[in-house]
């Protein structure tokens, strides 16, 4: 008698325990898959983000020396230095007593999220040489 064993029992019901979660398996990488899916787009704009954000930084920053060497060579001309920065950059002059101290403000498209910082500066200075005025 198959009742009177609680071991068999135990042991039957395992059986078919295990052979139904066999049977039953197949949408268990789909939903793992659409739970990690969303993560890994996320960290992967994140990524691309991040990676303009230092390039424009770059840009920024070789913009600034830019304007700070058109300052040195023009002799303090600050209307030719700023167009030779380019549209959609911001540029602040200091003139100092023998150097000009630029910096420049460039805007960066920002993530969703607002993890990336919207703008990013860049600051250079130009020294004028013993010659100059």
């Amino acid at each position: 008698m198959r009742g009177t064993n609680g071991a068999g029992a135990v042991r039957h019901m395992a059986q078919r325990l295990g052979h139904w979660f066999r049977t039953h398996d197949e949408g268990a990488a789909t939903a793992e898959f659409a739970v990690v899916l969303p993560a890994v787009v996320v960290m992967l704009a994140l990524l691309l983000y991040t990676a303009r954000a230092c390039v424009v930084q770059l840009e920024c920053q070789d913009v600034a020396a830019a304007v700070a060497r058109q300052l040195v060579a023009l002799d303090g001309d600050v209307a030719a230095a700023r167009a030779s920065a380019g549209a959609g950059v911001h540029v602040a002059v200091a003139g100092e007593a023998n150097r000009y101290v630029v910096t420049t403000t460039c805007r960066v498209v920002s993530d969703p999220l607002h993890v990336i910082p919207g703008s990013v500066r860049g600051n250079a200075v130009g020294v004028k040489q013993d010659g100059q005025a």
